[in-house]
């Protein structure tokens, strides 16, 4: 997240004196139960549209882990307390 703000404070500068005009806008998808009302001021500080698309990975996700069976769940065990999404094909889990 750090990462994120940080260029979005660069990028927002360098479009104050860049020669290049561009617009800027800030997204972010939202797993669900994150409040992101902090991102949604800052950028309104920053005169930057700012977009939030919910999902429901976490549930996703808890619902997949439920499906494999216990001698597979040390390769997603991580993906419940994960922030990032992971795509796998279950029917090739055997």
């Amino acid at each position: 997240m750090k990462d994120s703000l940080t260029l979005l404070h660069v990028l927002k500068n360098y479009q104050r004196f860049s020669p290049q005009k561009f617009e800027l806008i800030a997204i972010t998808s939202n797993p669900g139960g994150v409040d992101n009302s902090p991102l949604h001021k800052l950028c309104e500080n920053l005169e930057i549209p700012f977009y939030e698309v919910q999902t429901d990975i976490k549930e996703l996700v808890s619902r997949l882990n439920q499906e494999i069976p216990d001698s597979k769940k040390n390769i997603f065990g991580a993906l419940n307390n994960s922030d990032k999404l992971f795509i796998w094909d279950k029917d090739k889990i055997k």
